[in-house]
């Protein structure tokens, strides 16, 4: 195996370094399991992931332990975060944007957004119910913002109405399983059930958050588990679907040149032309969207538009697409943009040139702008050359405009 067949089972596994000194210490153990000719054996490679596994837990532990400390949580809410808590953390901590070390509301329900928590499927009264409950939160707090410990318990409230929610479903479907009347099912009957709540895996990641998810719900490691304990598995289960789907389009997005930002206003854009609220936008949706943008295309343009991004050629756009399809909307009009202020530059040039053939160089600059007029049109062009999501979030400005009207 190569260095990069050793990364990728590594992230199949549930195993991929975070940033910064865990990166670097996993890439030491690789290196240091590297042959003469840069691979790596099974033999090699089955110890490797075992070290590895070993450092993360030991690392990860202390991480733990310092967050529980420094933002007092309790054991019994570290116990049931144990596997969320480093990423509730750093998602927290990055949308903190000026270190005061809580959230207002906004913040606030995008993180609950990203967690599986709040989504555009939910019907208004549960939307309502999340928002109030977050309002009364924010309504005792001094700074009228949220700390860390106070977000987790919105979480698990949260959590424990869906729960109550879903009790009856799954309570049918656990006894028209359990034909011995245990009480309890084994591992392949759970498969079973996910199954039938259409919560199989999509994918290898999938795959391996799921076998996490149940080897956390089976307390006892029993290998069988209780209505409870299904319960449980199923609401976690759907809650870790939603963020695996939320962080592989934050990365596409990180990719596309955005920031996380500009994803979190892209969403709300998203979910406003999504009136169906399946996830997908139809071709009439993307027509808006692009209208919204003042982005002109013609039918053809349209088309070429849909073939570029529709990734998977089923005639709508998902999160991720409709990110690809705004980079190349902001690429276009950058492009435009600077060719336009091209042309202007090239005028007052040619015009400066005119005034001194004419009337010598002592003629005063009819521009205004002095004897840095040629200066200041260049600085005037390259202002247009930014982040690469320059564009954009001003066109997001009037298209959430538009839709509010």
């Amino acid at each position: 195996m190569d260095q990069g067949e050793v990364m990728q089972l590594l992230q199949d596994m549930g195993l991929t370094p975070k940033p910064g000194d865990e990166h670097k210490h996993v890439m030491s153990l690789i290196n240091d399991s590297n042959t003469e000719d840069g691979t790596i054996s099974l033999t090699e490679a089955e110890y490797l992931m075992s070290s590895v596994r070993e450092y993360m837990v030991r690392n990860r532990r202390r991480q733990e332990r310092d967050i529980q400390a420094k933002e007092q949580l309790s054991k019994d809410l570290l116990q049931e975060f144990r596997s969320q808590l480093l990423s509730l953390y750093s998602c927290f901590k990055e949308m903190d944007d000026d270190n005061s070390g809580s959230l207002d509301t906004p913040e606030v329900l995008n993180l609950l957004q990203l967690f599986g928590c709040l989504s555009r499927a939910m019907d208004s009264d549960k939307k309502n119910r999340v928002r109030r409950m977050v309002d009364r939160q924010l309504a005792m707090s001094p700074t009228k913002s949220l700390r860390f410990a106070e977000f987790v318990r919105i979480i698990k409230k949260l959590r424990q109405l869906e729960m109550q929610e879903k009790t009856d479903a799954v309570e049918t479907l656990f006894n028209q399983t359990d034909k011995d009347k245990s009480g309890e099912l084994s591992i392949k009957e759970i498969c079973g059930i996910l199954s039938a709540l259409d919560m199989q895996p999509r994918s290898f990641s999938e795959q391996g958050a799921i076998a996490q998810l149940i080897e956390e719900a089976d307390e006892d490691g029993s290998g069988q588990l209780d209505m409870k304990e299904l319960l449980f598995l199923v609401q976690r289960i759907g809650e870790r679907m939603i963020e695996l789907r939320r962080q592989e389009e934050y990365q596409a997005a990180l990719a596309l040149g955005f920031t996380l930002e500009n994803v979190n206003e892209f969403r709300r854009v998203f979910d406003i032309l999504d009136v169906s609220g399946d996830g997908f936008l139809g071709v009439s949706e993307v027509w808006n969207a692009i209208s919204m943008l003042k982005w002109k295309v013609n039918d053809a343009k349209f088309a070429r538009i849909m073939e570029d991004v529709d990734e998977d050629s089923s005639g709508q756009l998902d999160f991720t697409e409709f990110l690809t399809m705004l980079r190349k909307a902001d690429d276009q009009l950058n492009a435009g943009v600077h060719k336009a202020q091209k042309v202007v530059d090239e005028v007052k040039d040619d015009e400066g040139e005119d005034q001194r053939t004419a009337g010598g160089s002592d003629l005063p600059d009819q521009s205004g702008t002095g004897s840095t007029g040629s200066k200041g049109a260049k600085r005037v062009h390259s202002s247009h050359h930014g982040p690469a999501s320059s564009a954009v979030p001003g066109l997001l400005d009037q298209a959430l405009k538009t839709v509010s009207h």
